[in-house]
């Protein structure tokens, strides 16, 4: 069935280019098949040339259907979709019914559900009168499911097929799920594939809840062998050797012998035991791998000491103890410490730090030696406080930024994690920290200390697009910088035309909808391009709104666009000139003309009547709309489609909210330019223009309106 384009009305006639491989009814598009072969069908309008086709293709009909099955027995609530057979390389459609749907009723697409207990037949039939049949059992819901193994083994790479009963019935729908998805995955049909070693669960759910667990365990081979153990023992002294296995997790039986020497004899456990002075090798074996390693008998030591009595290491980091003996003699230690908690120390007397703190430890050798040293944890490196301090105000597609950081102090580190708020936008090379411009749109960088994650900075990049105005206007500015930001505000102003012209010329718009949308335009900046300032300090139109009186009008400060207000509310910046509330300076502003307030009741507008007046101009009865007489009026429509936003459009939340849309700023149409009266942002007290994500109007709730 053809359609329309959105708002269009019309007939549609269906035609056949061969009536002889395939029919259409001409009013409802319903094709039949005639012969076997290909044609085209055509959907026309009464508007010449406005039509679309489809080619059809007529295959021979079937001359079987079958199931693979002719009896199944399901539980109360269960559901089964058939899957019928037909003949290789033919088409047809397929109806089905039960014969007593009390006990199993079955819907259009072939999917039966089990109603109660008791015993239907399904027939499927095809659209050429072919038929099969399906006895269905209808028995009392499982009440117990189960694996039939309890603990499940596979290797990595490697599937199995899972097993599994219920205490009813034969065929029973059921999902299958793996705790931990790094080790293995298991599909739809109870196949499990070993991605890496390790253990985990599998769960297998029934149609009604019923569940039942297993373990199961991937295994693997190790590809390699290396035996860990001190380059020297002294004469008489007894140390376990250690093995590792590559790749990590793997793991085998180790047969331990001395391939070469005397020096040294091991046990069947790893035990190595010096027995003279001179070399031996050292050999570990595991099935076909091998690992050899040469120990050295030296004299024990007679002294034992260390550089210093106190070492500090940086939480952060490692610390490599070295005891100082004499020279020639075995170097294996032992370490004790006296506080445990801080740190830990290994076979190789390297501090691995778990939390600030010290303690005494203490170094012994195998003949009695010891020596006791302080070893402190602390923080060295965390800093107070980061600054990006290279961040672009603006970039262009192909460009690179790496951040640099300023710490305090300067002696800590400097080490961020970055992230990028939109990848299609910004990509970020996490090895060199780089940044890419990819296209245009806004998106906002932040980092994160590495060794605080309290510690963030962020910063909101243009991208810049030259067909577009990217750059935010400034709220307020110094007498000096009006002209500067009245360009601003003009380039967003010409760029919201230029995009307005494009619609019309696309043929989006209509002649007399690309009028009404530019004097939108035109009249929403005339309310924007009105700087102005006072020479005494004016209170926001309701004190408990003014955020402690950030919000206040104040001498010195050059705003842009009539104030917010919801009390005089109504005006454009043409009424409040001619009333007298505002005077021209003659020097590139307009000052506010107190005296003609009345009770204080400075004149402006607020976000719907802004809109409002933007859309039918201030002398319209519509200019006092509020958002909720937006949200309902007869004289808007709402759209659905955020992708479709034009410009002039309004984006609604009734009772809280409204905007004037003038154009996307990315490609993905993921963010847009607006104008409004006020805005959620800190300090806003007259009207701006901004650039927001389309995500956070819709999910607060807003809609599009489109005036008609």
């Amino acid at each position: 069935q053809a359609k329309l384009n959105e708002n269009a009305a019309g007939e549609i006639t269906y035609a056949s280019a061969n009536t002889k491989i395939a029919k259409v009814d001409a009013e409802t598009g319903k094709v039949t098949g005639v012969a076997v072969g290909k044609t085209t069908v055509t959907a026309s309008t009464y508007v010449p040339g406005v039509e679309a086709q489809i080619e059809v293709e007529v295959l021979p009909a079937c001359t079987f259907v079958k199931l693979p099955y002719s009896t199944v027995t399901i539980g109360v609530g269960d559901t089964l979709q058939l899957k019928p057979q037909i003949d290789e390389g033919v088409a047809t459609t397929f109806s089905y019914a039960s014969q007593k749907s009390k006990y199993a009723k079955v819907s259009d697409t072939g999917l039966i559900t089990a109603v109660r207990r008791g015993t239907t037949t399904v027939t499927v039939t095809t659209g050429n009168g072919k038929t099969c049949k399906l006895t269905v059992k209808v028995v009392r819901a499982d009440t117990t499911v189960s694996f039939a193994e309890s603990d499940v083994e596979v290797s990595v790479g490697a599937t199995k097929q899972l097993k599994w009963s219920f205490t009813e019935t034969d065929v029973a729908s059921v999902k299958f799920a793996v705790e931990d998805e790094s080790i293995a995955s298991v599909d739809k049909n109870g196949v499990v594939t070993g991605l890496k070693m390790g253990k985990t669960r599998l769960k297998v759910t029934a149609y009604n809840g019923k569940y039942a667990l297993c373990e199961l365990t991937v295994i693997g081979k190790p590809e390699s062998i290396a035996i860990s153990f001190p380059k020297s023992i002294s004469a008489g002294e007894s140390v376990t050797a250690g093995v590792s296995f590559a790749p990590e997790g793997t793991s085998a039986s180790v047969t331990w012998s001395v391939s070469s020497g005397d020096a040294i004899k091991v046990s069947k456990k790893g035990v190595v035991t010096g027995l003279k002075k001179g070399k031996a090798v050292l050999c570990a074996t595991a099935g076909k791998l091998k690992a050899e390693k040469t120990v050295e008998v030296l004299p024990a030591p007679t002294t034992l000491s260390f550089a210093k009595s106190k070492y500090t290491v940086d939480i952060g980091e490692t610390l490599k103890l070295k005891p100082v003996v004499d020279e020639g003699s075995a170097v294996s230690f032992h370490w004790d410490i006296a506080t445990e908690g801080f740190f830990t120390i290994d076979a190789s007397g390297v501090v691995h730090p778990e939390a600030i703190g010290k303690s005494k430890v203490t170094c012994s050798t195998s003949n009695g030696l010891s020596a006791t040293i302080t070893v402190e944890v602390a923080d060295l490196y965390t800093p107070t406080d980061v600054a990006i301090t290279n961040a672009p105000a603006m970039m262009e597609v192909g460009d690179t930024w790496t951040p640099k950081i300023a710490v305090k102090p300067s002696t800590a580190s400097a080490s961020m994690k970055w992230q990028t708020g939109d990848p299609n936008i910004l990509t970020l090379d996490s090895k060199t920290n780089t940044f890419y411009a990819l296209s245009f749109g806004y998106v906002t960088v932040r980092g994160t200390c590495t060794r605080d994650s309290s510690l963030t900075v962020s910063v909101r990049i243009c991208v810049d697009n030259p067909d577009l105005e990217m750059t935010i206007p400034d709220r307020r500015t110094t007498t000096a910088e009006i002209q500067q930001n009245l360009s601003k505000i003009r380039a967003v102003r010409d760029t919201a035309l230029k995009v307005v012209k494009k619609l019309y010329t696309a043929g989006t718009i209509t002649s007399s909808e690309y009028d009404a949308r530019k004097t939108a335009v035109e009249r929403a900046f005339s309310m924007y391009e009105f700087p102005w300032m006072t020479d005494t300090r004016e209170p926001y139109w309701k004190a408990a709104n003014s955020e402690d009186g950030a919000k206040d009008f104040k001498p010195g400060t050059v705003y842009y666009g009539l104030p917010y207000t919801q009390n005089n509310r109504v005006n454009s910046a043409e009424s409040v000139v001619n009333q007298g509330y505002y005077k021209d300076t003659g020097k590139g502003y307009y000052k506010l003309n107190g005296s003609k307030f009345s009770d204080r009741q400075y004149p402006g507008n607020d976000c719907s009547a802004f809109a409002s007046i933007s859309l039918w101009g201030k002398g319209s009865d519509r200019a006092s709309d509020t958002t909720r007489a937006i949200g309902k009026a007869s004289y808007y429509v709402t759209i659905n489609d955020w992708t479709a936003l034009r410009t002039g459009d309004l984006i609604n939340k009734s009772g809280a909210h409204v905007v004037v849309f003038l154009y996307y700023t990315d490609a993905a149409k993921t963010q847009f330019m607006l104008i409004e009266q006020g805005g959620g942002e800190a300090a806003i007290n007259t009207v701006s223009c901004n650039v927001r994500t389309v995500a956070a109007y819709r999910d607060a709730g807003y809609s599009i309106r489109r005036p008609k």
